[in-house]
């Protein structure tokens, strides 16, 4: 019983610091997904404008 509440009594004060460090891992891998997808998106055709150009310069 000695042994958890000391281990408790070391851990408890490290507990908001590794809540900051997983918030902190998780907001930049949102961010790191958002610009994939913004990376996809710009790099696919979604004007069918371009669409329609670019077919014709692979006909000709």
């Amino acid at each position: 019983m000695e042994l958890a509440a000391a281990l408790l009594y070391v851990v408890a004060p490290l507990a908001p610091a590794i809540k900051g460090w997983l918030d902190s891992v998780a907001h930049r891998n949102r961010s790191y997904a958002r610009a994939e997808i913004i990376r996809a998106r710009s790099a696919s055709p979604s004007d069918s404008r371009e669409v329609h150009l670019r077919r014709e310069e692979d006909n000709d």
